[in-house]
């Protein structure tokens, strides 16, 4: 099942490498205290929507990478050491969610079409069954996909899962008391 074809994920793909590199080079020729870390979002998000979740984080990694690698090229003054990786991981969170969160989206939607997909299927099959029933004439029982003659209501309790159950018509118990008093009995 796919919601989206090979050239949309291409496209979807390219783009986002693309957008990464265009925003790694505005990144890096613009003063060090000019922040661009939320506009890596954008490639990541493109290329999450594309891809398989692994594939998905591996590029997160890589656009945290280029922050890394462009905070080592600025000579970025930290007051500490340990503070460069601590902005590292503070830029790659945002990117993880988003990969996350595309990821728990995407499942979403593969269940919504599947169940959609087998909704369209059940009403196919309501749809066959409404379409001819063949019923004899004489007796009123049905021919069933076997080719068994059974009674109607045996195979709609089976077909359709209703319960049946039986009662009689007033015109019904008017001719079936109109059969008893002919032959002297008491009508039910």
């Amino acid at each position: 099942m796919e919601l989206m074809s090979s050239l949309q994920r291409r496209l979807l793909i390219a783009a986002g490498i693309i957008l990464l590199l265009v925003i790694g080079i505005i990144d890096g020729l613009t003063p060090w205290d000019l922040g661009f870390a939320s506009l890596y979002l954008i490639p990541v998000i493109l290329v999450g929507v594309a891809v398989p979740l692994a594939w998905g984080l591996l590029f997160a990694a890589a656009a945290d990478g280029v922050i890394v690698w462009l905070d080592n090229l600025t000579r970025i003054p930290y007051s500490q050491p340990g503070y460069r990786w601590w902005d590292a991981f503070n830029h790659f969170l945002p990117l993880l969610a988003a990969i996350l969160l595309i990821h728990v989206l995407k499942k979403g939607l593969e269940r919504e079409h599947e169940a959609k997909l087998k909704l369209e299927a059940t009403l196919s099959e309501v749809q066959e069954l409404r379409q001819i029933l063949p019923i004899c004439a004489w007796c009123g029982k049905t021919r069933n996909d076997q080719g068994y003659w059974e009674r109607l209501d045996r195979y709609l309790a089976r077909t359709t899962r209703t319960k049946m159950t039986h009662g009689i018509c007033p015109e019904c118990h008017q001719k079936l008391q109109q059969e008893f008093e002919e032959h002297g009995r008491a009508a039910p």
